[in-house]
């Protein structure tokens, strides 16, 4: 079904594929704070209306840059607090060079119940003693998306 016009009928079991695509994002154009020790940190959050049974898409992408070389991190996305997707990242620039890195973590995931999600990318320590910092600036945007894919 394509993207519905003003004026078109929309019938009742066609309503779910009228909404598809994007739910909302964060679009963020400043560093976040850097990672400090093993604790994990919140970098960006979104929170959605998410509908029991109804598949989503939840996308990070982001620009990174660590302190030390080889140092190892783990970028997240989470769900009310739980893990759903995770991406191991080693440092091969260092803050002293001025490269930063590029990524990006992409998860399906389908509701539990109808009530607001809250979706959460983080950054933490896995191995190593420098930091991680999230980069954004408006010539390099962090994006923390969610996507409607399908109804139940």
């Amino acid at each position: 079904m394509t993207a519905p016009l003003a004026g078109d009928i929309i019938e009742a079991d066609h309503i779910a594929d009228a909404m598809l695509g994007r739910v909302d994002q964060v679009h963020a154009t400043s560093n976040a704070s850097a990672t400090s020790g093993t604790t994990e940190l919140t970098v960006d959050t979104l929170i959605i209306p998410a509908v029991n049974g109804y598949r989503y898409r939840f996308e990070w992408n982001f620009s990174w840059q660590g302190s030390v070389l080889n140092d190892t991190f783990l970028a997240r996305i989470r769900v009310a607090g739980s893990q759903v997707g995770y991406l191991p990242l080693t440092t091969r620039y260092t803050s002293g060079n001025q490269q930063t890195e590029r990524d990006f973590i992409a998860v399906e995931f389908v509701a539990t119940s109808t009530a607001s999600l809250t979706i959460t990318s983080t950054l933490q320590r896995n191995s190593g003693s420098g930091t991680c910092t999230a980069i954004g600036a408006t010539s390099n945007v962090r994006l923390l998306t969610a996507d409607y894919l399908s109804g139940a």
